[in-house]
């Protein structure tokens, strides 16, 4: 059964209310955020904070995005890092007063919406910021992040709301009418580009070039009555992150529209068993040991489920999880490979015919095991509508999915061979016509295996001739 870390109550001053709005959802609040209490018994009167649900539902149900082309680690370090980067600019004489003042309404625009402190004008209460993530919504507060399932977040929210409005309906009060009535239309709101542009952060002249394109695939608010996080405005969000052009997104986004929702029974039972291993790890562990250990875990189950000693061909696996592989011919300079995924579409991966990676073999291979990760780890978590290799996606997620990409394809325990090889070279060369990956795959599984520990400097130097950044082999 699902629980909840997130966990907001009021306590009323008068069992029933009465008299007029303010009154009538007087009481003391406390909310608690895992095992600390953020407030504590705050007094006031509550029909302020249904007025900020109704003001800014959209955003809590579906921005996930920053403003100013920041990324900070959690919501609430949006002003400093935004304070740090205006510093820096005008310092080195790149930035306006103008634009710092523009930058800086996008900032305060951006916590009103998402900090619930900002219901309580006029009393000052710590700041809870909450931003979806995907699946997730992240809860940031005073140098701690928590990232609460978003269905249950909502749902919390939502029961708040119904509460103090239930209280507003039994007195006669023309505030009390007027919110109950912002309340009510909370979702209606009209679909609009200037709307999907302020919760995607995508900029309305690139979502107007993809809008007038897709008219035979689907249409703008995909058959919803009130706005939605519709697979147009989330391939949008992945698109311009990932800088795609308005060309590759709409062909994307033609994909998706006709993919239907998709996946096997073994796939789903796979990937519950994998986020379950995920779980009883050690959480002191680096992302590119989550991934180490889950790709060797991943490459056990399928051999001991196919009953092989030889891994069968991705492509294969995915036919048979039905999940779809579509190749299109986006520029290669923009990405490899893609996992895109929503409520009733996917998931479907897309390879980039014309990305010289894919061109070969080892290259192809190494992205569909990247995107076996985020099949197995990540359709049911955090990770939003689509993910890019090489786009702007989550640090974390993208070194754990490499990580399981090398151990799977090859894993670090073949290392054990080496010392029947004369030479690094040698090794390399036969490794990667044996496992079919790149010589980079195999220099790194090396250098990182038990046996790496023991290779002179000379053969380290030898090594740095197969990897692309050198210095982290030092």
């Amino acid at each position: 059964m699902d629980t909840i870390t997130f966990d907001l109550r009021i306590e009323w001053c008068n069992p029933t209310p009465e008299g007029n709005a303010f009154e009538a959802t007087e009481g003391l609040a406390s909310l608690r955020i895992g095992d600390k209490d953020i407030w504590t018994n705050v007094h006031w009167h509550w029909v302020d904070l249904l007025a900020f649900f109704a003001e800014n539902w959209l955003f809590l149900k579906m921005e996930q995005t920053y403003p100013i082309g920041l990324k900070p680690k959690m919501p609430h370090l949006l002003r400093h890092e935004a304070e740090e980067r205006w510093n820096l600019e005008k310092r080195s004489k790149i930035i306006s007063d103008k634009r710092i003042e523009a930058e800086e309404e996008d900032v305060f625009g951006f916590e009103y919406r998402h900090d619930l402190a900002c219901a309580l004008e006029g009393k000052w209460v710590p700041s809870v910021f909450m931003l979806r993530e995907g699946n997730h919504m992240l809860i940031s507060c005073d140098q701690f992040l928590k990232r609460e399932k978003y269905s249950l977040a909502m749902s919390l929210l939502n029961r708040i709301g119904q509460e103090i409005a239930e209280r507003l309906r039994k007195i006669d009060d023309d505030i009390a009418r007027l919110r109950l009535m912002e309340w009510e239309q909370r979702e209606k709101r009209p679909f609009s580009l200037e709307l999907a542009s302020l919760v995607t952060g995508v900029p309305v002249t690139f979502l107007n070039e993809i809008s007038s394109n897709i008219g035979e695939y689907i249409s703008l608010n995909d058959n919803y009555s009130e706005i939605q996080d519709t697979v147009f405005m989330a391939a949008a969000r992945m698109a311009y992150g990932a800088s795609l052009s308005s060309r590759s997104a709409t062909t994307i986004l033609s994909i998706v529209a006709k993919t239907s929702k998709c996946g096997s029974l073994e796939l789903r039972s796979l990937s519950q068993e994998a986020q379950n291993r995920l779980t009883i790890l050690s959480r002191n562990l680096s992302p590119a040991d989550e991934g180490r250990l889950l790709g060797e875990w991943a490459r056990e189950q399928i051999l001991r489920h196919h009953k092989e000693t030889k891994l069968p061909e991705l492509e294969n696996l995915f036919a048979q999880w039905k999940v779809p592989i579509e190749k299109v011919g986006l520029s290669h300079g923009e990405v490899d490979a893609m996992l895109c995924w929503g409520d009733r579409h996917g998931p479907v991966i897309i390879m980039n015919s014309l990305s010289i990676r894919n061109q070969r073999s080892s290259g192809y291979r190494a992205a569909l095991a990247h995107e076996l990760c985020h099949l197995l780890l990540d359709l049911e978590k955090s990770l939003p509508f689509a993910e890019v290799i090489s786009g702007d996606s989550d640090e974390w997620t993208e070194k754990r999915a490499r990580a399981f990409a090398a151990e799977f394809l090859f894993p670090r325990q073949i290392c054990e061979r080496f010392p029947k090889y004369a030479s690094i070279s040698q090794f390399i060369g036969e490794m990667t016509l044996e496992f079919d990956v790149s010589p980079e795959i195999v220099a790194w599984q090396l250098y990182r295996s038990a046996i790496g520990k023991t290779l002179s400097s000379t053969q380290k130097s030898e090594l740095k001739r197969f990897v692309s950044n050198p210095d982290g082999l030092e």
